[in-house]
């Protein structure tokens, strides 16, 4: 089955490019042409899509606006057409009965654009746009466009990107990494990576910005990339609002109210959240340790249930000091939490002829974070175009207890209960808070050239107070404590600059970092010191082919710093198997990024193509050694370097007014190089993954999205994960003049959608199988207030003023 899905696909991207590139052999002698200005300020507007259709709502043609606004359709046949111009930010116009005719070969028109009222309005214009929007240095998710995404979370809306892998458990990869840098509304989160994508509702955010080669601009870190998270906020004089309510299996429950109110002077918002979700999974481990004069067995086998559940208020005041200073405010207050129950029953062979041990192990852990963050800014535009100034300083801090519970007993082969083997209690109390300021000032120096420069210090403080008891048996109790500070800070300067000659536009970049690190661990009364300087340069070629293909060729520089629990000595027990211990001379990663991308904007659509190459030093990686006691002890070290070379091919297709096909494929080879364990190691292996998601729009306000993936075999370090693939499908039906909007989706029907991984070393392998319980069925019911106003003397979708000139 596998093999012909896999053919099934090849076929559907042939397919669609060559649809992409097709050209229109129609005999025609008509020519439409034309200027899109924005109805208040007159200005052009660049970049509109403009869509010709027959009376049965077949596409005939199609273009963008170029330079000043203009654009030309031209080879069309004699006949009545409607003219669809549509456009980010601006309400959609549907021009209908334009005649070219014999005694009317050339049309010539003026069209203005009216810019969305509020910002339902502009959920409205995104509800038109592709899932996913492909520009030339980033790829851009339309979430609401995503039924798949409905009731869920961040994760569930990045299923669908070439570039992005995400897991059974919620785990999220950027081209294989997991080091990534989550941002929302360009700045900081509270929680980090996958933590933070799985703790924001998808009715929140209005879109995901995929940005995999950042400039000097941004933070270095990360070296995968950044995934900037952009929540819904736009209005315009106006008072907003969406609800929404979702329910599925697992359970999960959840609800988010948004308002917005928008005056002469002030811009309020504000939002509230609830999310509770939960899900089954059922897991098999076999795991066989090799020493020199005997080899052990283990077995795992269970299911544990995990819970994730976020309420969180969202308040943000942009007030207009002057026409050209704004001052924002922001606040956020949250109470996170997640829990995991599991049940395993081990099988245990200390040696080849030994008798078997059976233990019964019940694990409950609980986490309740609770976070607040604050920020303040200050933007002052001068009275030349682009040129400003910028200060913000953000705060947060977050308070986390985290409590385990775990019991082992001894039991028979039937698990029933022979003796008591061991209770433990584990208690953490960890804080952190993280101080951002940054100062950044723009300058124009020509119509095409301009500077950037800033300033920026950044602290991150925590403490972790851990304590556990331990009760073995034939040993008695046992008591241990850690307490553990960490601080660093960093010291960050940049400027770039930016220009264009003719068709090619040039931007280049460097920032530099000091950074001071302190782990001061209390309970060996050691202090561990790392200081270092850095540089980041980013360097961005793009030539503009012409208005509708551009190719760009980049390069950044960008690092992964250790977090504290990879550099804590203290051993921390996991279960009576397996403990872990940081490394505190453990360094950051530093990872050279190069890309080749080329974007072109056709009549049916999109095409776009990435080309990439990431070479990563001083590599930091989790490890496994078996100790003289048969426990198996996990640490991290930097263990020399990868790379990965890949391209990324990506297309969405507009087939007919009613029928869209987006096709992504993508694929990397990877190469692991360096000492592990005492001994140089490579590994490699090829890696693909392909997307199809098709899209049926019915006159009866209803949307049909299916959609699936495939993911090829991946490599690590130690072993290997099998490949997977899964099919989900979902349905939208508006109500009310779109005022509500009912959503069901199902993921993984097939429950195809499995985690099967191979560890591999000297002296242990492990074999791991994991499945998620599914179908996983969700609804949701969204409600708009004051969503969409309409001129009722203007025809269906249309907004704005038209004149035709013959």
């Amino acid at each position: 089955m596998k093999k012909y899905s896999i053919i099934a696909v090849i076929i559907l991207m042939i397919f669609n490019i060559s649809l992409i590139f097709a050209q229109d052999k129609n005999s025609s002698v008509g020519i439409l042409q034309g200027k899109v200005i924005d109805v208040e300020t007159k200005t052009p507007v660049e970049y509109a899509t403009i869509a010709l259709y027959s009376k049965t709502d077949e596409l005939v043609t199609g273009n963008i606006s170029k330079e000043e606004g203009k654009f030309m359709l031209k080879d069309i046949s004699f006949g009545t057409y409607e003219l669809i111009v549509d456009f980010i930010g601006y309400e959609k116009m549907t021009i209908p009965d334009i005649v070219i005719s014999k005694q009317s070969p050339t049309v010539k028109m003026k069209i203005q654009l009216k810019k969305v009222e509020n910002e339902i309005g502009e959920v409205t214009v995104v509800a038109e746009k592709n899932l996913v929007d492909y520009k030339i240095d980033k790829k851009v998710i339309n979430v609401d466009k995503s039924i798949s995404a409905a009731g869920g979370t961040a994760v569930d809306a990045l299923q669908s990107v070439p570039s992005v892998d995400t897991d059974i458990e919620g785990n999220v990869t950027l081209r294989g990494s997991s080091e990534f840098t989550v941002l929302i509304d360009g700045r900081p989160t509270i929680l980090e990576g996958s933590d933070a994508l799985n703790q924001m509702p998808s009715s929140l955010i209005k879109n995901i910005e995929i940005i995999t080669n950042p400039s000097a601009k941004h933070d270095p870190d990360g070296t995968a990339g950044i995934i900037n998270i952009i929540t819904k906020k736009e209005g315009k004089k106006s008072f907003t609002g969406l609800i929404n309510l979702s329910y599925g299996t697992g359970p999960l429950y959840a609800g988010d109210v948004y308002l917005r109110l928008d005056r002469e002077k002030f811009s309020l918002t504000g939002s509230v959240d609830y999310n509770d979700r939960s899900f089954d999974m059922e897991y098999y481990t076999e795991q066989f340790n090799t020493f020199s004069d005997r080899t052990s067995f283990l077995i795992y086998e269970g299911a544990k249930t995990v819970r994730r559940d976020r309420a969180s208020i969202n308040t943000a005041l942009d007030y207009y000091l002057t026409k050209n200073n704004t001052l924002s405010l922001q606040a956020k207050y949250s109470l996170m939490g997640m829990s995991l129950n599991s049940n395993t029953f081990n099988t245990y062979q200390f040696e080849k002829d030994a008798d078997k041990e059976y233990f019964l192990t019940n694990d409950i852990m609980d986490i309740d974070p609770m976070a607040y963050q604050f920020s303040v800014g200050d933007i002052y535009k001068f009275s030349k175009k682009g040129h400003e100034l910028s200060a913000l300083f953000n705060f947060s801090s977050t308070e986390a207890l985290k409590t385990e519970n775990l019991t082992i007993n001894n039991v028979d082969f039937n698990q029933m209960f022979l003796s008591r083997e061991e209770d433990a209690l584990r208690i953490n109390n960890d804080s952190w808070n993280k101080y951002r300021f940054e100062l950044d000032y723009t300058l124009p120096l020509s119509k095409n050239a301009r500077i950037e420069a800033g300033l920026q210090y950044r602290l991150y403080d925590s403490n972790s107070d851990y304590s556990g008891s331990f009760s073995y048996d034939g040993f008695g109790d046992i008591e241990e404590s850690d307490i553990s500070d960490f601080n660093r800070k960093i010291y960050a300067a940049y400027g770039t600059y930016a220009n264009s000659f003719g068709k090619l536009d040039l931007k280049i970049g460097l920032r530099t970092e000091y950074t001071d690190r302190e782990l001061n661990q209390e309970t060996n009364n050691n202090t561990y010191i790392y200081e270092n300087l850095n540089f980041y340069p980013s360097t961005y070629f793009t030539y503009n082919l012409d208005r509708s293909q551009k190719i760009q060729l980049n390069y950044s520089k960008r690092l992964n710093r250790p977090k504290e629990r990879a550099l804590n000595p203290y051993v921390f027990f996991s279960d009576g198997f397996s403990v872990m211990k940081g490394n505190p001379e453990l360094e950051p990663e530093f990872a050279d990024l190069v890309e080749l991308n080329y974007m072109k904007i056709h009549k049916l659509g999109i095409v776009s193509f990435e080309g990439y190459y990431r070479q990563t030093t001083n590599k930091i990686a989790r490890y496994g050694e078996i100790n003289n006691d048969g426990i198996l002890v996990y640490s991290w070290g930097n263990i020399d370097k990868d790379k990965a070379i890949g391209a990324e091919l990506m297309s969405n297709t507009n087939l007919t007014k009613w029928w869209t096909l987006d096709v992504t494929a993508g694929a990397y080879h990877y190469q692991l190089e360096g000492d592990y364990s005492g001994e140089n190691v490579t590994r490699e292996s090829v890696n693909w993954k392909t997307n199809v998601t098709t899209g049926f729009k019915f006159k009866t306000n209803t949307v049909l999205q299916v959609m699936g993936m495939y993911k090829s075999p991946t490599a690590s370090i130690e072993g290997e994960t099998e490949a997977m693939y899964f099919v989900g499908a979902g349905v939208k039906q508006d109500f009310f003049k779109k005022k509500l909007s009912v959503m069901l989706n199902v993921q993984d029907i097939f429950q195809t959608r499995y985690k099967i991984s191979t560890t591999e070393t000297d002296n242990y392998s492990i074999y791991t199988e994991k499945h998620r319980h599914s179908p996983i069925a969700t609804i949701k019911l969204s409600y708009k207030i004051n969503s969409y106003k309409k001129d009722k003397s203007k025809s269906k979708d249309e907004s704005g003023d038209y004149d035709i000139f013959l």
